[in-house]
């Protein structure tokens, strides 16, 4: 690694933020480092926080120099540059996995088929080995057999051993038997064992392909990914020189529209003021015919104003005096008939006291007189008198008038006389109470009515004069923004002859 690139593996840039950056005295240099680290070192040592850090001290340097939009572009590529080159890494990480599981592959299966080898081996040696043993034995027992029948033993010591060698022949014979099934079972697991291997190298082929495609890949997008790299070099000089270019242009540009807007001053100013004096003309002819307009509407407004208000007045004039005709005739005519009424009741009050007077003194006389003197002083009637009293009720009952006929006969000073006025009176009274609630129910039914329809008159009345103050209202507020809308336009092309 050169000494650049070193220096930005440290921690001294890797680290920083952009404060700190912003804050160094060789700002410019670093971010030019930083940007050949992104197109150099960045693939062979790919960190995702340098990327942030790289597009942190970009934003730096467009925040310092303040350039135009085509910076944006150049930020773009760094990022575009950025982005490609994380897959690449990404691939290139894909592609090293890859050939390690090939060769753990590749060492796993030649692992296993020396191990069956030596296992398979092993086993047979084995085998082998016990079948000699097996033989060596066999051979011994029968040469053993053999040597006993020689020496011609008896015949129970022979069958004896006899059946010996023969259980140990047969043993040895199932052990040989046993010793072969299990040679051809693991012939039987070697075969798997092939098959199994054999599929793994398909596999392993499989893969082989897979890897060579990626790489093939791999290769196709670094050759795209160096054109491009060319390109972004070739657009960042491009577009430095349309930087330089444009800040020549920038500082030429104050002479050049200086020479210009002194060219066509004159010819603008002469437009400008032939616009002035049209639109000044338009104006106050649309003044005027507003004004006028607004003068014959609030004119007829008046008017009917004054109509409406003359009509209401009539209007509350007649009812006035009809529900007053009409309340002032139910009043006399109930008047003139409680007259009626009172002047009939007193002449029936004084008809019957008098008539009640003169029937009393004619049919009782002197015991009545006695009677009442005892009743006023508080004392009892004569024992004599009660007896003949008591004796006397039953032909009085048969033979007595009628309350009313006994009561014409009383002279004034007689409380029955009193009491019986009272209750008459007390008649009198409700019945002129209960005639002065209806005359007062009437009358105050005849005016809640006349209020009622007052109020209802005075509600329409008030709703159309509020209509006509909105109507008033709405034609002011669109007055004033037509106004309002000639001061702006006035306002724009006075400011724009101005900044002209």
């Amino acid at each position: 690694m050169s000494f650049l690139e070193t220096s930005l593996s440290t921690p001294q840039y890797a680290w920083m933020n952009r404060e700190e950056i912003s804050a160094l005295p060789n700002k410019q240099e670093v971010i030019s480092h930083l940007r050949i680290w992104v197109y150099g070192t960045y693939r062979h040592t790919p960190q995702n926080h340098r990327a942030r850090r790289y597009l942190d001290l970009c934003i730096c340097k467009i925040d310092q120099q303040r350039l135009f939009g085509s910076t944006l572009d150049l930020i773009n590529n760094y990022k575009r540059q950025i982005h490609h080159a994380l897959e690449r890494d990404q691939l290139s990480h894909q592609i090293a996995f890859l050939h390690f599981q090939q060769n753990s592959l590749e060492k796993l299966d030649t692992y296993r088929q020396d191990l069956q080898t030596k296992t398979q081996q092993k086993k047979e040696s084995q085998l082998e080995d016990r079948v000699k043993a097996l033989q060596w034995e066999n051979r011994a027992l029968e040469s053993v057999r053999l040597v006993r029948l020689k020496r011609k033993q008896p015949t129970l010591e022979r069958s004896s051993v006899q059946r010996e060698i023969d259980d140990k022949i047969a043993s040895a014979k199932s052990n040989i038997e046993k010793l072969q099934q299990e040679c051809r079972s693991l012939r039987g697991d070697i075969q798997t064992e092939k098959a199994h291997s054999q599929q793994k190298k398909q596999e392993i082929c499989s893969l082989e392909k897979a890897v060579d495609q990626c790489f093939t890949e791999t290769l196709r997008q670094e050759e795209e990914l160096q054109k491009h790299r060319a390109f972004c070099l070739q657009r960042m000089k491009e577009l430095q020189e349309e930087i330089d270019q444009d800040i020549e242009n920038i500082k030429l540009e104050p002479e050049r529209l200086q020479t210009a807007f002194t060219t066509l001053d004159d010819k603008f100013r002469a437009k400008i003021e032939k616009i002035l004096e049209d639109f000044r003309a338009r104006l106050k002819a649309a003044t005027e015919e507003q004004e006028a307009a607004i003068k014959a509407q609030q004119e007829d407004y008046n008017t009917k104003l004054e109509e409406e208000n003359e009509d209401f007045r009539v209007k509350k004039e007649e009812i006035q005096q009809r529900y007053n005709r009409l309340g002032q005739e139910d009043y006399e005519a109930f008047k003139e008939r409680y007259k009626a009424l009172l002047g009939r009741f007193n002449e029936e009050v004084i008809l019957n006291r008098e008539h009640f007077v003169n029937r009393w003194n004619t049919n009782n006389t002197t015991s009545n007189q006695e009677r009442n003197t005892a009743f006023h002083n508080g004392q009892p009637p004569p024992p004599s008198e009660q007896k003949s009293d008591s004796s006397n009720q039953q032909e009085e009952k048969k033979s007595a008038p009628s309350r009313e006929s006994r009561m014409d006969n009383l002279s004034d000073g007689d409380p029955v006389v009193a009491e019986v006025f009272q209750e008459r009176h007390a008649e009198i009274q409700s019945q002129r109470t209960s005639m002065h609630e209806l005359f007062t129910g009437a009358m105050r039914q005849i005016y809640t009515q006349r209020n009622q329809y007052e109020l209802t008159f005075l509600d329409r009345y008030n709703a159309r004069v509020k209509d006509v103050n909105s109507q008033n209202q709405t034609f002011r507020e669109n007055q004033q923004a037509l106004n309002q809308q000639i001061k702006e336009k006035l306002e724009y092309l006075l400011g724009r002859k101005d900044d002209i």
